[in-house]
């Protein structure tokens, strides 16, 4: 299995804003599952529609990953600038699915690397990740 460290939904927006345009709810509002289901339902409209992932592919990396890490992997590609990708988008995240079916994804390093980029924010800022 993959190893993923906790992430709480609202944390999962904050390090890819993009999501937040996605979520039909205020996740201040609702209880833990609840704030789960609307982040995943706002990962798989992001896929869908930001990242030009297709509903066959993002399937796939539900059943290999699971639906919670395929989430946070959606995460990590939408927190990417534009001009990182060497293709698309869907390309990255297909390389990610199939480093999952490999045994090689390490979404616990790459998540830990976001948090870590998130934090490098300019003094004055106040961002808390915790």
């Amino acid at each position: 299995g993959l190893n993923i460290p906790a992430m709480r939904p609202k944390e999962v927006v904050s390090l890819a804003p993009v999501l937040g345009r996605y979520l039909n709810q205020d996740l201040d509002r609702l209880d833990m599952e609840r704030a789960v289901t609307a982040v995943l339902l706002a990962a798989e409209a992001c896929a869908f529609k930001e990242l030009g992932i297709s509903k066959s592919l993002w399937q796939e990396a539900q059943s290999e990953m699971g639906m919670w890490p395929a989430a946070l992997a959606v995460m990590l590609v939408a927190a990417k600038d534009p001009d990182y990708f060497s293709r698309t988008p869907a390309h990255y995240f297909a390389g990610m699915v199939a480093r999952a079916k490999d045994g090689t994804l390490r979404l616990d390093r790459s998540i830990w690397g976001l948090r870590t980029h998130a934090g490098r924010r300019p003094k004055g800022f106040g961002v808390s990740l915790g």
